[in-house]
């Protein structure tokens, strides 16, 4: 049997990421994440290095569209056309700037959100969940408990205990 040569081999680390990679594309519900894992095994594939990047124009403008719109469900291809760049590049440039995947910016505002309509009062939570652009109740719960430590009802419970109580009447006696 014919062996591969050395310079196709990946280290541990390259088989990891492309291990977490497929992983996610078989797992994950949002196209954004599983386009981002494909590029993540090109990536490691091509073995392409990250060279520093200046400010990218094209990534400022991404960042304020995700911020305008957390719900947004543009998938990769979407986002990078509208950028005027291949999906790769957009990737690779949002990483480069921004120090996380346009998959991991984009679920932070909308927990980030999440939070704030919480503190608020929100009380449907799939309801919250949908509307923020998540996939179901149970993608939000998941993606919620992963970053919080604490499902949204009892981050709602904890918002609601820590609300300024209005003064009533029997307050007052």
């Amino acid at each position: 049997a014919a062996s591969l040569p050395r310079s196709w081999m990946l280290d541990k680390a390259a088989q990891r990421r492309v291990h977490l990679a497929v992983h996610t594309l078989r797992t994950h519900p949002d196209t954004l994440a599983c386009d981002e894992a494909t590029m993540a095994i090109l990536e490691t594939l091509a073995r392409t290095p990250q060279p520093a990047r200046k400010q990218s124009r094209e990534v400022d403008c991404l960042r304020e569209r995700l911020a305008a719109d957390p719900s947004d469900r543009a998938n990769l291809q979407q986002l990078a056309r509208d950028a005027g760049l291949s999906p790769f590049e957009l990737a690779r440039r949002f990483r480069a700037q921004t120090g996380s995947s346009i998959h991991q910016y984009r679920l932070r505002l909308r927990l980030s959100a999440a939070l704030s309509r919480l503190r608020d009062g929100a009380g449907d939570i799939t309801a919250l969940a949908l509307d923020l652009g998540f996939a179901s109740h149970a993608h939000f719960s998941t993606a919620f408990r992963t970053a919080f430590g604490m499902t949204p009802r009892a981050a709602a419970g904890l918002a609601a205990k820590q609300a300024p109580r209005s003064t009533s009447r029997i307050d007052i006696l």
